[in-house]
């Protein structure tokens, strides 16, 4: 969450005491779960990249502060929470550049932007963009006596998200590709 009593946005961590600067380009945080993803494969190139200079040795303290950084608490009513995902930034790339596009005139092939800043304006894109039509299809939870149900369902499921590979199926393909690949 923006802090907006303070000057300026955060732009490091703190480990044990220690500063750590950060790259707060809204480009590479956008990369954020897979580049944790690649350390937990023991691949550390990716998670270099998220610090300007020096990086602390990984570890559960560092993911968290990590983890704080890519996704500030925010204190917004919820009516329920739930773990589907509404948005990919990959898969709707086009989507988020054409919101930002409209919404806020920012061309974000061109921006420098902070990630915070990224994140805000993009929780609070308005209504009537193509991005917030396909989050609406997406969340739809209505009743089947709704007379539009079936169109809702629909459209919910032509704009599903792929479902991430579990580590069982990632194994099996793997194996599949050690085998006949």
């Amino acid at each position: 969450m923006i802090d907006l009593k303070t000057k300026g946005l955060p732009n490091g961590i703190e480990i044990g005491g220690t500063p750590f600067l950060l790259d707060t380009d809204f480009r590479v945080w956008m990369t954020f779960p897979e580049r944790i993803g690649q350390l937990r494969d023991g691949e550390i190139t990716g998670y270099r990249g998220l610090f300007l200079e020096r990086y602390p040795t990984p570890g559960k303290a560092v993911i968290e502060a990590l983890g704080r950084f890519y996704r500030p608490p925010r204190e917004v009513p919820r009516a329920e929470e739930t773990s589907e995902r509404l948005l990919d930034l990959d898969i709707d790339a086009d989507y988020v550049y054409a919101a930002f596009q409209q919404a806020y005139g920012i061309d974000l092939t061109e921006a420098d932007m902070h990630w915070h800043k990224f994140s805000a304006l993009l929780a609070a894109v308005p209504q009537g963009t193509t991005l917030t039509d396909i989050i609406g299809y997406r969340s739809y939870k209505g009743s089947s006596k709704d007379p539009l149900h079936k169109e809702h369902m629909k459209l919910k499921g032509m704009w599903a998200l792929p479902q991430p590979v579990s580590d069982d199926e990632k194994e099996a393909i793997e194996e599949f590709n050690k085998l006949f690949g």
